[in-house]
């Protein structure tokens, strides 16, 4: 587990020495909340009772959350920031003492005014209102992705046109 935590460090630093893109933060932390996840809403790898997930997520969120603050990256951390609220209800309540610190001290750190809710139903509230906000958001960062495609390719055929030469 100390590894895996040593490793969000290290994800959020590529972060903040722009060696890697937002939208590979963004991927990384949706995807920690979501692996193994079924429709039903049950995770077979990740018990109710394990906080590591919680970790790695503020390990990543304190080391380059504070870069997400303007435009369109400030709307895909809090959209992101509800759903791990979300995530977080998946756990045994309440959360260990330790975890609850970490959390609180992390929101307040990068959202000091964003809400924390008290149960899912909220949670899930808030989600539904920011629903229309969540397409265009997740459409724009589908265009980023496309623009960064599209980036590579040309600089694939720029090197495979310096080699035939």
């Amino acid at each position: 587990n100390q590894r895996r935590v040593a490793e969000a460090k290290l994800l959020g630093e590529l972060y903040n020495y722009r060696m890697i893109e937002s939208n590979i933060i963004f991927n990384t932390l949706y995807l920690v909340i979501s692996f193994g996840s079924l429709p039903d809403g049950t995770n077979p790898i990740d018990p109710p009772t394990d906080t590591i997930r919680i970790r790695l997520v503020l390990t990543i969120m304190d080391t380059c959350g504070q870069y997400f603050e303007k435009g369109n990256l400030k709307k895909k951390c809090d959209t992101f920031l509800l759903f791990f609220q979300k995530y977080l209800f998946t756990k045994v309540q309440p959360l260990p003492i330790d975890v609850d610190y970490s959390i609180q001290d992390t929101m307040e750190a990068i959202r000091p005014n964003m809400t924390l809710y008290s149960t899912v139903g909220e949670v899930d509230e808030a989600i539904s209102e920011i629903s229309p906000q969540l397409r265009h958001v997740l459409g724009s960062q589908e265009v980023d992705d496309e623009e960064e495609e599209e980036e590579d390719e040309d600089t694939e055929t720029e090197d495979a046109a310096e080699e035939g030469n």
